[in-house]
């Protein structure tokens, strides 16, 4: 069996007791079978845990906080999150309202409390924040919190709704956003092949947050005719995934039927080349199917004068 390892802090595995190699930001590659052996990934830092674990049924299917599994069929992709653990407790963010009190703080790892005289809300994060800011609004008899979380060049628009227990309805990474009279509005800078720049606007209603428009748009230097055609089902998929205009990638049957295209991939969240246990004209795409574990699917695409005429679910 495959296993692919990423950490985002400098970090060394250890193979029963020996150490392996080390990764940061970058991914390390083992294979090995049952009975498998002790695997420790031991952050290099003083202030952070490490993880020792059997890489088994139990540990794969079920990760602890703080790692995130992705079954690649025929392998995994193990990555590890390791937040400050240890440091003297305190408040990074914190604001009291008429009806609501937030607090963000490190407290062997960093975590959220939101309370109201209806109830109370608890999370744990396992990336560092250095900063957070909290601001109130209402609408139309909704009310929310809205939480900014910067971490390093990262910034996370977390809203919540207060009108009864409290509760999350909107979790993304963000450029910027701005509050409306019914919502807000959301610009969102995408790490892909088009740098897609994307605007929604959110209405939120009592107690959840509904998308009514989105608008998608490419960096100024991406021209589709350029790429090479190795690459057009990378930039189809990422097209799709962020609700662009997929109608100048494709041909023939396929783009008469372009709008069974998004049922037919379903919600998948991101897009990645093959393993080197797949065939290698595969694409693969990425589900989310609970809290920490995510599953990947594969496709391939009949490309023809560079357009999509054909495409194969594997």
């Amino acid at each position: 069996m495959y296993f692919y390892f990423s950490s985002d802090s400098p970090a060394a595995i250890k193979i029963s007791g020996i150490y392996y190699a080390s990764v940061f930001k970058s991914v390390a590659f083992l294979d090995f079978y049952p009975p498998y052996p002790l695997v420790e990934i031991l952050p290099l830092s003083s202030n952070k845990n490490g993880f020792a674990f059997f890489p088994d049924e139990n540990f794969l299917s079920n990760p602890p906080q703080n790692v995130t599994v992705t079954d690649l069929k025929g392998g995994y992709f193990l990555d590890f999150s390791f937040a400050e653990e240890y440091g003297k407790f305190r408040v990074i963010g914190q604001k009291k309202f008429p009806d609501a009190a937030v607090t963000l703080f490190f407290d062997f790892g960093y975590k959220l409390s939101l309370e109201t005289a209806r109830g109370f809300l608890a999370e744990n994060y396992s990336f560092a924040v250095e900063k957070a800011e909290f601001t109130r609004h209402d609408f139309f008899g909704a009310k929310t919190v809205f939480a900014e979380y910067f971490s390093g060049t990262v910034k996370i628009l977390n809203v919540y709704s207060v009108s009864g227990e409290p509760k999350l309805i909107f979790s993304r990474e963000i450029e910027d956003f701005t509050v409306t009279a019914a919502g807000f509005t959301v610009t969102e800078k995408k790490k892909d092949a088009a740098k897609h720049v994307v605007k929604s606007v959110w209405e939120i209603t009592e107690s959840r947050a509904e998308e009514k428009e989105r608008t998608v748009s490419h960096a100024a230097g991406f021209d589709l005719s350029s790429i090479d055609e190795k690459l057009i089902p990378y930039a189809f998929t990422e097209e799709l995934l962020v609700g662009g205009d997929i109608g100048g990638y494709l041909g023939g049957t396929v783009k008469e039927n372009a709008e069974n295209l998004k049922p037919f991939f379903g919600d998948f969240i991101g897009v990645f080349p093959p393993p080197i246990f797949r065939e290698q004209d595969e694409v693969g795409v990425i589900y989310k199917l609970k809290d920490r574990f995510y599953a990947a699917e594969y496709f391939t695409f009949t490309v023809e004068n560079r357009k999509i005429t054909g495409i194969v679910k594997k």
